[in-house]
């Protein structure tokens, strides 16, 4: 069960750091280029929203599966310690 917990927090952080270095990116892009921002109809930070919301709906999704897993792993704990 500890692996799991690894693996799963690995996981969350991998994706948690993959969204700041976005928005790191495209802030320092746009600060970099802003006449390449002001062609666009969208405002600059429209990325930066769309990305949040795919990234809230993957950490959403991932915390679902750690706590199904969790429940799962303690189920068949218990079960193993009711036949000794």
């Amino acid at each position: 069960m500890k692996k799991l917990d690894r693996i799963m927090a690995v996981i969350m952080s991998l994706t948690g750091a993959y969204f700041l270095g976005f928005v790191i990116w495209q802030v320092i892009d746009q600060s970099s280029h802003p006449e390449k921002y002001l062609v666009q109809s969208a405002p600059w930070y429209l990325s930066i929203e769309i990305n949040a919301l795919i990234t809230a709906g993957l950490m959403a999704l991932e915390m679902v599966i750690y706590i199904v897993f969790r429940r799962v792993m303690k189920a068949k704990e218990q079960k193993r310690q009711q036949k000794k």
